[in-house]
Order: C-alpha cells, then sequence, then structure tokens
C-alpha cells in the first residue's frame, strides 16, 4: 500500500471528469433500475425513496463526514491499496481489478450493484494510471460530496413534502425514462472508452512495487 509521491502530481481536470461520468451513469442507470425494480419489489423502492440518511443535524455532520473524509480513506485504503494489488498479484492484474471491485460493489449491500461495480473499476484503472492512491481517493470523497449535497437538500426539503407512494415514484420517473436512458448511455460508453485506452496490461508493474524503486 503506497500513497505515491510526498508531493503527488494532481490531475484536477481528470479527476472532475471521471467523477462526473460516473455520477452521470449512476443518476440515469440506477434511476431506470429502480424505477424497473418497483414493479418487482414495490414495498422496498417504497421504503428506500422515503428514507431519510439522517434525521437531525447532528446525524447530518456525522453522516457527511463519514462519506466525505471517512469511506473514501478506508475503503480505497482497503479496497485499491491492500485487496485490489494482493489479488493481482495472486491472479493478475485483469481479474485482480474485477474482483476487488466486484467486492467492493457487494459490501455496500445496496441494489446499485452494476454502477458500484464500474466505478470500483475506475478507480483501480485510475490508481494504476496514477500510481497514487490519493487520486482515487479523490474521485470517491469528490463524488460523495455531490451525494451528500443533494442529501442535505433533500434532509431540509423534507418537511415540505409528503410520503411518496410507489405508484406515485412511477408516474413522476416514466417522463424521465427516455432522458435518463440517454444519459446512462452517453455516460457509459465514454466510461468504456476510458477503460479502453487506460486499462492495465497484464504484464504492468503494480503501484506499490513502481512507488517503491
Amino acid at each position: 500500500m503506497n500513497f505515491g509521491s510526498l508531493k503527488p502530481i494532481i490531475n484536477w481536470k481528470l479527476i472532475i471528469l471521471i467523477v462526473f461520468l460516473n455520477y452521470a451513469f449512476a443518476w440515469g442507470f440506477n434511476s431506470l433500475i429502480s424505477y424497473y425494480i418497483s414493479f418487482i419489489y414495490p414495498d422496498f423502492i417504497e421504503n428506500s425513496i422515503n428514507e431519510l440518511e439522517f434525521t437531525n443535524v447532528i446525524g447530518l455532520i456525522s453522516w457527511s463526514f463519514s462519506a466525505i473524509v471517512f469511506a473514501p480513506l478506508l475503503e480505497e485504503l482497503i479496497c485499491r491499496g491492500i485487496i485490489l494489488q494482493k489479488w493481482a498479484m495472486k491472479w493478475g492484474i485483469k481479474a485482480g481489478i474485477v474482483t476487488s471491485s466486484l467486492l467492493f460493489a457487494i459490501c455496500h449491500l445496496r441494489f446499485d450493484i452494476v454502477s458500484l461495480f464500474i466505478a470500483g473499476t475506475i478507480l483501480s484503472v485510475l490508481y494504476f494510471k496514477t500510481g497514487n492512491l490519493i487520486v482515487p481517493i479523490l474521485c470517491h470523497s469528490l463524488y460523495n460530496t455531490i451525494v451528500t449535497i443533494f442529501m442535505i437538500g433533500r434532509y431540509y426539503n423534507s418537511s415540505n413534502v409528503d410520503f411518496v407512494s410507489v405508484n406515485d415514484y412511477r408516474v413522476s420517473m416514466e417522463p424521465l425514462l427516455g432522458q435518463k436512458a440517454i444519459v446512462a448511455a452517453i455516460s457509459f460508453a465514454v466510461i468504456m472508452f476510458f477503460l479502453y485506452r487506460n486499462f492495465p496490461k497484464q504484464d504492468d508493474i503494480l503501484p506499490y512495487y513502481r512507488n517503491s524503486k
């Protein structure tokens, strides 16, 4: 596990682009999945769309710190800094990226496993591309910051919003399905292009050994 050089050169344009693409895909794809799941497990979706992550200011601060600081640090140290490299040494780089990203997605225990798997793959590729664990940590933190901002807005508006039934949710979603599908498709295509161009080769040096030289 290695953070790279003590004075890393951070490519903020790359970080912002990756976060934007990742968020755009999740926004579109997860909404589509949630909509169709509502026909299979309506109670699950109804509970999900009405659930607040925090109910008071202390909870808001605690949740925000965990999402923006604690989770990105811990998850990247474990999933990319340790597990990815150990599994890459054991099974090869490609298998290491795929399996560690799948574990990253499963451990969140959420229905959006596809977007989490893609996010984990992107963060793994970024780690190999830059050789610096700070980069995926910053990407993870910035993504969670965007999510947190929307959560805070939802919290402060929650007193003015009635309970949303699953039927009302479907009605509100239906006019947006085409738009969300287009956003998901375009962002997915760009993400796949990025991964195709930057996916490490099987004989690439692991970031840990690269930074040890």
